[in-house]
Order: structure tokens, then sequence, then C-alpha cells
């Protein structure tokens, strides 16, 4: 199913730790929803003809310079609107309100109070629950239009909203766990608000992705690079399911996996799912391509051992990678690369679904060496 043919809710992604668990809780309540950053273009938002606008928090204040802000065209779609925690502060900032930063920030649990449940955001919530709070600024003065819901000891608008816009701002985050009956708040924005009806399934998502793969493979065949690690296990399934033979997999031991995963994933692919997989022991070269190294590459590392590792680690992956993949070539023919959306993850703004790209076909390696932009994920480049 195409995207516009189903019930979208997008994330505007503003850099929160929170932004990936708000995603999840709107996906329990069976309505399809994808997290585009904050800076994509708006063709990214319109694709999807949303129903809903959810605003993440964010780790900034939006009086910074340089702070992220909504694009104008959200508040011009007429689509309702929640933000949390910071996106009620960007309510503030471009709606006539003001944002200030408090003389203590609020982190951790807080007594929410209500003070006007008169809304459609706060159906079946009690008048007082626990919430889980991490701000420093907060809204000092609410914009034209709106009326406050909640508050805290420490916020004076915990809670507020435009019920004529369907805007709705909540100072807290009701994605979390600590937050009493959150996922009761979510529904009441999904459903009475934005007026989803619940219908979508992991198990369709599964089919679309499938049924998407096959149209932009067609006759074509595909490889797909293994690494040991999720995100490959899992673009290597959906392709497996979607088109069968025409996928190789390869798979290169580095030997830097835990004890018995080599096996583990030969077996797996190989004899459980039943995909056509390429395995090679490389762990000579990598371990030796490591000699003399003290730290392992890190990405929170940046000296010069960790450097060092990780540029050796890129070279043997590539030459190991590149001398397999062009066996494949050779025996096989030409290539499909299908587009990094395929399986998730945005990257420069792109999200799960058709970027509008045509997939590339590769009759050679120089493309390929041209294309890798992190060590021991080559799997990201030849399975797009």
């Amino acid at each position: 199913m195409h995207p516009q043919q189903k019930e979208n809710v997008v994330i505007i992604d503003f850099g929160s730790q929170y932004s990936q668990l708000i995603a999840r809780r709107v996906r329990e309540c069976n309505v399809y929803c994808e997290l585009i950053p904050y800076n994509a273009e708006r063709a990214e938002f319109e694709r999807l003809s949303p129903k809903g606008y959810i605003l993440s928090g964010g780790p900034t204040s939006v009086n910074a310079p340089g702070a992220p802000h909504v694009p104008d065209f959200v508040w011009e779609s007429g689509v309702p609107v929640l933000g949390i925690c910071y996106g009620l502060q960007l309510f503030a900032y471009h709606l006539g309100g003001q944002v200030s930063t408090a003389e203590r920030g609020e982190y951790g649990l807080a007594r929410l109070n209500v003070v006007d449940p008169h809304t459609r955001i706060w159906k079946g919530l009690p008048a007082s629950l626990s919430v889980w709070m991490s701000h420093w600024d907060q809204v000092t003065a609410i914009p034209p239009g709106f009326r406050v819901v909640a508050t805290t000891d420490n916020a004076a608008f915990a809670a507020i909203v435009d019920e004529e816009r369907a805007y709705y701002g909540v100072q807290f985050h009701p994605e979390v766990a600590h937050t009493e009956q959150g996922i009761d708040l979510i529904r009441n924005f999904l459903f009475d608000i934005c007026g989803c009806h619940g219908t979508w399934t992991t198990t369709a998502f599964i089919e679309e992705s499938c049924h998407r793969i096959r149209e932009q493979v067609g006759d074509g065949r595909v490889v797909c690079g293994l690494s040991g690690g999720v995100d490959s296990a899992v673009v290597a399934t959906l392709l497996g399911r979607a088109i069968g033979d025409q996928l190789t997999c390869i798979f290169v031991d580095t030997g830097l996996l835990r004890e018995n995963e080599p096996e583990q994933v030969v077996q797996t692919f190989r004899e459980h799912l039943g995909i056509r997989l390429i395995a090679v022991e490389a762990s000579a070269d990598f371990l030796g391509a490591l000699a003399g190294v003290v730290r392992m590459p890190c990405p929170q590392h940046h000296g010069d051992d960790g450097s060092r590792g990780r540029q050796r680690i890129e070279e043997a992956d590539l030459q190991r990678g590149q001398a397999e993949l062009l066996d494949v070539v050779q025996a096989h023919g030409p290539l499909a690369l299908l587009p990094r959306p395929l399986h998730g993850g945005h990257q420069h703004g792109h999200q799960d679904g058709d970027d509008g790209n045509d997939h590339e076909q590769l009759d050679e390696c120089e493309p390929f060496s041209s294309h890798v932009d992190c060590p021991l994920l080559w799997f990201e480049v030849i399975s797009q």
C-alpha cells in the first residue's frame, strides 16, 4: 500500500532522546508514523499526507541562535499538531507566546494538576497524575487562542490547548513509561483529534516493504552484505522474503564478533532462511590490520589509535568485500542496489519509502567503494 493510501502521522524530530519512543508508542496504537528531521525537504513530509504532526522534544533552547524550528508549512497545513516538551515551547515561540529559562530545571517525576479538563486531549484522564519532566526552559506566556489545561509546581503552563486550530502542547513526556496514562493522551490525539482508525499493523508494513522491493528490483539481482548485526539481518530477511533466489548475501567474518556468532549467522541464513550466502573467513586480515593498535575504534573516542583502527578496518573491509562482490558480479551479471530507505532508517532527511530514485546498476566495483561512508557497515551500501 502506498503511504498516501493509509493513515499517516509525522513525528518531527528535533533531536530528543525520546523521539524513537514516540514513534513506538504511535505504532503501538496501530497508526503508521514516520520520524522525519525538522530540516528535511517539504516533499518528505507532504508525500505522506499526514493526518497530524507531533513535535518531539529537543536538547536545545528555542531561543538559542541556530536552534531548530518548525517549518512554516506545518502551521499552514491545517492538521492537528501535538507538541511535546520542546515542541510545546515551539508553539509559544512561533505563535506569539514567550519562552524563558526557569530559575530551576524540572527533571524526573512531577505532579500534574488539571485546571481545565474540558478538552479532547484530556478525555478519560484523571485530574491529577504523575508525569515525567525533562526541561530547563519553560513557557512563561501562552500564545493568543491557547488556554491552560494543567500545571505543576514548577510549570504554570504544563499543558495548553487551542481547540479551534487543534494545537495541543504538553511540557511533560507522555511517551515514557513513568508518565501515568501517557499512552491514553497519545491515543486521544491520534483517534479523537486526528481521526485515525488504528488499522495499521507491522504485518502490513512487512507486506508493503516486500511489494516495494519487488517493484524496484524487477527481474534483476541484488547483493546484500551481512555484518552480523540487526540492521543488515533485517534487510536480508526482507529481501529474501521478497525476491528469493534473486538475492545473494555476503558475510565477512572479521574476527570481531562474539564467540560462535559467525557460525550462527551462516546457519540462520543458509539453513533456516534458505538464502544464498557467501561466507568469507577473513579474521586474520582484520586482526592483522589491527596489530599494534592499542584501542579499538569507538565513535566516542577520536584519539590517534582509534582513528588508525577505524582506517585499517575500513581498508580490510573494502578489500575483502569488493573481492567477493566482484566474484558475484562476474558470475551473475549486473546487480540492483536498492535505495537506503528500504530498511527504515533516515539519512540526510530520507525516511522509509520511495525517494524517487531508480535503483542503480552495478557492473564493476568502483561505484561500490565510492559510496562507502562507514567502516564495517558496507551492507548499508550494497543493500541500498
